[in-house]
């Protein structure tokens, strides 16, 4: 169907450590950039213009929530420090059935806060093969 946009606020995201429990993370916004790394190939027969071909696919994003003191993201769920891998699951529907599923690795973890406003956490993801595979929500 067309046109079946959804309210990005409806949309969490699922973190697993590796051997861990599935949580959800209520999150701010988060972004995720899937793409492949391309190769040079270009020769005389190309005429000038560049010739590429496909490589490794790749992932990379953040992600952005409210620190709760209730559920820290570096207590034992959800697990969420730099260096530890496992799966995100990054919902496209409502009814959060549909999902993309990355396995991630986390470089990095920031945290802030500031005068007038909430304490806030983010983290990095980067995909990691080791940590599962990768899979695109069913059409």
């Amino acid at each position: 169907m067309a046109n079946a946009f959804q309210r990005g606020d409806f949309l969490p995201i699922t973190f697993q450590a590796t051997g861990g429990t599935a949580t959800r993370v209520d999150i701010k916004n988060h972004t995720i950039d899937i793409s492949s790394m391309t190769y040079d190939v270009t020769h005389t027969g190309h005429n000038g213009i560049r010739a590429r071909i496909a490589g490794l696919e790749d992932a990379k994003g953040t992600i952005s929530a409210s620190f709760d003191l209730d559920l820290p993201p570096y207590g034992t769920t959800p697990f969420i420090r730099h260096g530890v891998s496992g799966l995100c699951l990054f919902y496209v529907d409502i009814s959060l059935v549909k999902h993309f599923q990355i396995p991630v690795i986390i470089p990095k973890t920031h945290y802030e806060s500031g005068v007038e406003s909430e304490m806030k956490y983010s983290f990095d993801v980067e995909m990691n093969r080791l940590a599962g595979l990768p899979a695109f929500p069913a059409l």
